[in-house]
């Protein structure tokens, strides 16, 4: 593994199941996160907010709308009001804390979608000593500088925000361009708004500033071969099944 942080401490490539398998089980549910685990997965992907009073739980978009059918946003409601709510399979919002106790051993690549985030997260993460078990990532780059200083010590494994990805492929080209990061691993597309991201070039160049790089989101096992083929060193999935199966069939499944 190109990085030296623990988080991605294994020889063979890292297996993300994206929001616990957001193909075979409900985004973001307890229900893909056992799914997942019960796979072997031990590296999972959530996405964060906070309630009104400070709950951590996991939920991808902005409002609540297309899982829950309430309105407004995570924030906007307490922990009392969202427990009464139910995703499509008939369960409540999975609480970070208790998918904690429930995994012990899992690691867990988070990604903090609010500002409101990032105070209780980090405390839960200190308060449960799991530092060196996450890998924290945020499209906002003020926001991620937020996060970075709010996880000082405490051991946490941190992603390139959207700019510094795009920077680093702008170097990947040019090679003068220097790349220097604090960053731990570029979780890229393979392109976005058309421009390729991640290629051969893309990874080398990482691979030279000490970054490793996870692939997302990735469904189609001939994808999955190629990028594999390529030297990413991970690859986050929706369809843990299929990923599982490809690294299997290429010996690198652990």
């Amino acid at each position: 593994m190109t990085s030296a942080h623990s988080f991605f401490d294994q020889e063979a490539p890292l297996a993300l199941a994206h929001q616990g398998g957001a193909k075979e089980a409900v985004d973001n549910s307890s229900e893909a996160f056992a799914n997942a685990h019960r796979l072997g997965y031990r590296y999972l992907d959530i996405d964060l907010q906070v309630t009104r009073d400070g709950v951590v739980v996991a939920h991808h978009d902005d409002t609540l709308e297309r899982v829950t059918g309430l309105s407004g946003a995570v924030a906007d409601r307490t922990w009392a009001e969202l427990s009464e709510a139910r995703l499509p399979n008939g369960e409540p919002l999975a609480r970070f804390d208790e998918l904690c106790d429930s995994y012990s051993d899992a690691y867990w690549n988070i990604e903090l979608k609010s500002n409101h985030a990032i105070g209780p997260t980090v405390e839960l993460i200190r308060r449960r000593g799991l530092g060196p078990q996450v890998c924290l990532s945020t499209f906002s780059d003020m926001r991620m500088w937020k996060l970075r200083r709010s996880v000082s010590g405490m051991g946490s494994a941190t992603s390139t925000p959207k700019y510094a990805t795009l920077w680093l492929r702008i170097s990947s080209y040019v090679r003068f361009v220097p790349y220097r990061t604090s960053a731990h691993v570029s979780q890229a597309p393979i392109e976005r708004k058309g421009l390729t991201i991640l290629d051969e070039r893309f990874v080398r160049r990482a691979h030279d500033a000490g970054v490793a790089v996870i692939a997302w989101t990735i469904d189609e096992p001939g994808e999955m071969h190629r990028l594999l083929d390529l030297g990413v060193d991970g690859i986050n999935s929706d369809v843990p099944t299929v990923l599982k199966t490809v690294l299997e069939e290429r010996g690198e499944w652990i």
